[in-house]
C-alpha cells in the first residue's frame, strides 16, 4: 500500500553508507534539489537493525539540510505494510554527540513501548528497537479494529446527518414558499389559522431584521431621555446631550409617534419604544 507513495518517499536499500538517493523535483528543501545522502550514523543504525530483522523496511519522508548538504536522518520502520514506529538520529547541540532515537507508534503495546527513548550507542539503541518494535498481536489488532469501526461509524453518521438536514432545510424552504404563495387557499384546510396572514408576518419579520441591522449603521439612533434632557447616540459617533429642540425634524416626529406607543412596540420604518425613557429611531 505504501508503495503508491514511493515517488515522494525514500526507501533505504541494502548497500551501506555510500548509498545516494535522488531527490524528487517536487520534494525540495529550502529550494534545493539534487541528491540527499543517508546520514552515516543513520545508515549504521539501519544496517544493525537489518541484520536482526531482514524483512523490515525503512522509509524516509524528511530531509535535513545544512551547510554540509542534504541528509536523510529520519526513517519510518515497516514490517510488510504495518508501520512499527520511527527511528532517527540527532547531534546534541552542546556535546556534538550522536543520539539514536526511537518512537514506537503502537497505541496498545504488548511489549515495552520505548516511545521517545534514545541512546548514544548504536548497539543499545538497536536493542531498544528490537525490544519495543514488532508486529501487533491479535488482541492489539482487535483494539485497533474497534477504534477504526468507531471512527468510521462516527464519520458515516455525521455525513448522513449533514445530508439529511441539508435536504430537509431545502425542502422546508421550498414548502414554506409554496405555503405562503397559496396561503389563502391552504389556510381553509388548517385548524385555527383563519386569522393568520403569513405575508404580513413575513413583512414584519423583514422590517425588524432591517431595523436590527440599522443598529450597527448610520441609519439609526438610540435615545435616552429623562425630563427635558436627552442623550442621543449613533453608530461610530460620540454620544451627545441634547434637548428636544436639538433633534432633527424627522427625529422629533418619530419620537412623538413612539411616545404614544406601548413599551416594546415596534413600528416598521419608524423605530421602537423600549420603555418610557428609551427609544430607537430609524432615519
Amino acid at each position: 500500500m505504501f508503495m503508491d507513495d514511493i515517488k515522494n518517499d525514500y526507501f533505504y536499500p541494502m548497500g551501506g553508507t555510500s548509498v545516494v538517493l535522488e531527490v524528487q523535483k517536487n520534494w525540495s528543501s529550502y529550494g534545493k534539489e539534487g541528491t540527499a545522502v543517508v546520514a552515516p550514523s543513520m545508515a549504521r543504525f539501519i544496517d544493525a537493525l537489518r541484520v536482526k530483522r531482514p524483512t523490515w523496511r525503512f522509509k524516509s519522508t524528511e530531509r535535513v539540510y545544512d551547510n554540509e548538504g542534504q541528509e536523510l536522518r529520519n526513517f519510518d520502520v515497516y514490517d510488510g505494510n504495518e508501520e512499527l514506529g520511527r527511528v532517527w538520529v540527532e547531534r546534541h547541540y552542546r556535546t556534538g554527540e550522536t543520539r539514536y532515537y526511537l518512537n514506537n507508534h503502537r497505541v496498545e503495546a504488548g511489549r515495552q513501548r520505548g516511545s521517545g527513548s534514545f541512546s548514544t550507542k548504536v548497539g543499545v539503541a538497536t536493542k531498544k528497537v528490537l525490544d519495543s518494535f514488532g508486529v501487533k498481536s491479535l488482541d492489539e489488532l482487535a483494539v485497533d479494529a474497534a477504534k477504526k469501526i468507531s471512527a468510521t461509524l462516527s464519520t458515516t453518521y455525521n455525513n448522513a446527518s449533514h445530508t439529511y438536514h441539508r435536504a430537509k432545510s431545502k425542502a422546508t424552504e421550498s414548502l414554506a414558499a409554496y405555503i405562503e404563495a397559496n396561503w389563502e387557499t391552504l389556510k381553509t384546510y388548517t385548524t385555527g389559522c383563519d386569522h393568520i396572514d403569513l405575508r404580513e408576518l413575513r413583512e414584519h419579520r423583514e422590517a425588524t431584521d432591517k431595523a436590527y441591522r440599522a443598529l450597527t449603521s448610520d441609519g439609526s439612533a438610540t435615545l435616552f431621555m429623562r425630563g427635558d434632557q436627552m442623550v442621543i447616540s449613533q453608530h461610530d459617533k460620540p454620544s451627545r446631550v441634547v434637548t428636544f429642540d436639538d433633534l432633527t425634524e424627522k427625529q422629533r416626529a418619530t419620537l412623538g409617534m413612539l411616545k404614544l406607543m406601548e413599551d416594546k412596540a415596534f413600528v416598521a420604518g419608524v423605530g421602537m419604544r423600549v420603555d418610557r425613557e428609551t427609544f430607537f429611531l430609524l432615519d
